[in-house]
């Protein structure tokens, strides 16, 4: 399989602090498969390659150990972790119910005021396309579901997928960065703004939990360590799922 690989030179953010440029050019050499799991991660020759001191490196190694694509004990140098298919399916699936019940209840739920300023962060994103910022997109990405997350009232809901979500966000940020990932995800977007501005619960889980679904397909499809693996089952086809996480919120 080619695997495709992001290109860190286009759409370069110049508001990143450097431990997160450090962050980002690891967590991309992990998740395009540059740096397989196993590898030792070397702090002075990381901050030699990226022109900064240990201080950033060592902040953006604590990052990536709470994302799980880390694993660094005390005393001893940082490893990449391994990936586990099942867990990364038992998250990504997860999430789809989770995110897809909150863009239902933020249908029912959000003042026109909060919709408002949900269509503000999809057109500022749509501006960071343009520019092929992905950074920057991507973080606006995360302030849209943040919003629509917000918008469900629901404050168990909000803290549990606010949590597994954080998780995510290294493998959210790499599938945009693939090619075409961009116009996917806002165009996905675009479907779930709508539904929620019309009202329209169903239309907007659906859409959401569609939208969560096919990134775990493009991440499996794009990463080395879990497009190996053949998965062994799909719960997709559970009606059950969703209704089973909608009575214990």
């Amino acid at each position: 399989m080619n695997t495709p690989t992001p290109d860190s030179s286009k759409g370069k953010d110049s508001n990143l602090t450097q431990a997160e440029i450090v962050r980002i050019g690891l967590e991309t050499d992990i998740l395009s498969g540059r740096l397989s799991p196993g590898s030792f991660i070397d702090e002075t020759e990381t901050s030699k390659r990226f022109g900064v001191s240990r201080t950033p490196v060592r902040e953006a190694i604590f990052l990536l150990v709470q994302a799980g694509l880390i694993k660094k004990e005390a005393r001893k140098r940082a490893i990449v972790a391994e990936f586990n298919i099942d867990d990364f399916f038992g998250l990504f699936e997860t999430l789809a119910e989770l995110e897809g019940l909150s863009a239902r209840l933020a249908a029912l739920r959000m003042t026109r005021a909060e919709c408002f300023e949900l269509s503000k962060i999809h057109i500022a994103a749509a501006e960071k396309l343009q520019l092929g910022e992905i950074d920057n997109y991507s973080a606006l990405g995360r302030v849209f579901h943040s919003l629509i997350l917000e918008g469900s009232k629901n404050s168990t809901l909000i803290k549990i997928t606010s949590e597994l979500a954080a998780r995510l966000i290294p493998y959210r940020r790499f599938q945009v960065s693939l090619e075409g990932g961009l116009q996917r995800n806002q165009a996905d977007h675009e479907l779930i703004l709508a539904a929620i501005k019309e009202k329209d619960p169903e239309a907007a889980y659906h859409a959401m939990r569609k939208h969560t679904l096919e990134q775990s397909d493009s991440v499996i499809d794009n990463i080395p360590a879990l497009s190996a693996p053949a998965r062994t089952h799909d719960s997709r086809e559970n009606p059950m799922q969703s209704k089973a996480v909608s009575e214990l919120l």
